[in-house]
C-alpha cells in the first residue's frame, strides 16, 4: 500500500452560497496515493463552510476527525479502494449487512427463482417480480424459517436461508432492542462481530461449523468482488 494523506478542503469549482456577504462552499475530501488524487463530496460535513470554519469550528472539527478515521478503516482494509474508487467503496462499506447479504444470496438466480416461486405459491399470484430484492427484504425471521421447510431448496441453500434467518434475528437481539449501532460492514469487521456472529450461529446446532464459515467466506468474497460495483436497484 502507498502512503497515502487524508484531506478536506472548500470545493471553489462549485458555485458557493453567501451569507452576509461571505461566501461559503461545499466540503470535499482529497485521498492523495502515490501521483493519483481521488476526491469525494464529505459525508460527514453537509454544510458549506469558510476557510476559517473549515480550520477553526470545533464542530467541523471533530467531523473531520470523524471522517477521517472512517476512511482510514476503509484504506487500512483489504478492498481494492483504488481499482474500485474511493465513493463506491465507502457508500457499500456502510451499506448494512442484512441487505449485503440478500443481495449475495439472490445473485444466485436458481435461489432467488426459488424464492420468487414461494411468494407466487404463498401469496397466490403468478406475477413476475421485477426486484425481488424489495420483496424479500420485507421478510422476517419466522418467514425465513417457514421458507426453508419448503422442498424446494436443496441442503447447502437452505443452509443459506437459515444463515439469514439468523442473522435477522442475531440484528434484533443485539442491535435494535440494546446497541441502536448500524449493523453495517464495518462494524462486521471491525467489532469482531462477524466471529460473534460465527460463534452465535454455531452454538445453535442448526449448521455444521464448516457450512458456516463456507457460506461466509463466499458472502465476503462476493461483496468484495461484485456488491461494490452495483446497487440494488439495478
Amino acid at each position: 500500500m502507498e502512503n497515502y494523506i487524508i484531506t478536506h478542503y472548500l470545493n471553489k469549482k462549485l458555485k458557493p452560497i453567501i451569507q452576509n456577504g461571505v461566501e461559503k462552499y461545499p466540503v470535499y475530501v482529497r485521498v492523495s496515493y502515490g501521483r493519483s488524487n481521488d476526491r469525494i463530496r464529505s459525508e460527514k460535513i453537509k454544510s458549506y463552510c469558510t476557510e476559517y470554519e473549515l480550520l477553526n469550528n470545533k464542530e467541523i472539527i471533530k467531523l473531520k476527525n470523524k471522517e477521517i478515521k472512517e476512511i482510514n478503516e476503509v484504506l487500512n482494509s483489504n478492498i481494492d479502494w483504488i481499482k474500485s474508487g474511493l465513493g463506491n467503496i465507502l457508500k457499500w462499506y456502510k451499506t448494512e449487512i442484512i441487505d449485503c447479504y440478500i443481495e449475495f444470496m439472490i445473485n444466485e438466480k436458481e435461489i432467488k427463482n426459488k424464492i420468487i416461486d414461494f411468494i407466487n405459491e404463498r401469496t397466490g399470484f403468478k406475477t413476475k417480480i421485477v426486484n425481488p430484492y424489495i420483496r424479500i427484504k420485507q421478510y422476517e425471521f419466522e418467514e425465513w424459517i417457514e421458507l426453508i421447510n419448503n422442498d424446494l431448496f436443496d441442503k447447502f441453500e437452505k443452509c443459506k436461508i437459515i444463515y439469514l434467518a439468523y442473522l435477522l434475528k442475531f440484528e434484533n437481539d443485539f442491535y435494535i432492542n440494546e446497541k441502536q449501532i448500524r449493523f453495517d460492514f464495518r462494524e462486521w469487521k471491525g467489532n469482531n462481530i462477524k466471529e460473534k456472529f460465527i460463534y452465535y450461529l454455531e452454538k445453535l446446532q442448526i449448521i455444521d461449523k464448516n457450512e458456516i464459515l463456507e457460506i461466509t467466506k463466499e458472502f465476503e468474497n462476493q461483496m468484495i468482488e461484485y456488491k461494490i460495483l452495483s446497487d440494488f436497484t439495478d
